[in-house]
């Protein structure tokens, strides 16, 4: 990856943060200053005037799949590969990439090897940004708490009230050689909401402060 893809993905994150700043008055006249902060795990560093550090994960999804389900992905495994050819086809094929709720645990213990899990245990972060936008226009710009987001309840309540999707990588134009796999859910949902952020104390919670 050269330096001006980087760049240019960084500046992309910092647009996004931004905005969230900007569309949050709470948290506007709260700030002192922010930079990027990439390390694999999180993308940028925010500091408040009260001296409280916290840190950013932008997720961008894409408008398409948002305006065809409503739904945002919440990652949960990164890359994986299947452990025969026999399982990735009954997979794709027969069940149409979707893994249904009573069969998670055995394709996860039987039929894969995961190399990454994704953001649900992944991220390092105090806060998830999700953002969508359309022809230059925010659809969608919601903050939550990541530490809400990877408790084990939260996880279990996921598991089984939600089919895992693996993501088609046709649809994205990749041609990887690694898998990956997503939970879809809509932003109404009652415990999603629950790990939304919209106040300067419920950032500050994000922190332990």
């Amino acid at each position: 990856m050269d330096a001006s893809y980087f760049s240019k993905y960084s500046t992309r994150e910092g647009m996004i943060v931004r905005k969230w700043i900007n569309n949050n008055t709470w948290l506007r006249n709260a700030i002192r200053k922010f930079r990027p902060d990439n390390t694999g795990f999180h993308d940028y560093k925010i500091q408040l005037k009260d001296g409280t550090i916290f840190t950013v994960e932008v997720k961008e999804e894409e408008y398409y799949w948002y305006n065809r389900t409503g739904n945002i992905g919440l990652d949960f495994i990164s890359a994986f590969y299947f452990r025969s050819g026999e399982r990735e086809r009954y997979w794709k094929n027969r069940r149409h990439y979707w893994v249904p709720i009573d069969e998670i645990d055995i394709f996860l213990n039987r039929d894969i090897d995961v190399s990454k899990w994704g953001k649900l245990r992944t991220c390092d972060a105090d806060v998830q940004l999700f953002y969508i936008e359309n022809k230059n226009r925010a659809i969608l710009m919601k903050a939550y708490n990541n530490n809400r987001l990877q408790d084990q309840q939260f996880i279990n309540y996921i598991k089984g009230n939600y089919r895992l999707r693996i993501n088609k990588k046709s649809d994205y134009g990749l041609s990887d050689s690694w898998e990956s796999a997503a939970f879809f859910v809509k932003p109404q949902d009652r415990k999603l909401i629950e790990c939304e952020i919209n106040s300067l104390e419920e950032l500050r919670a994000c922190t332990g402060r």
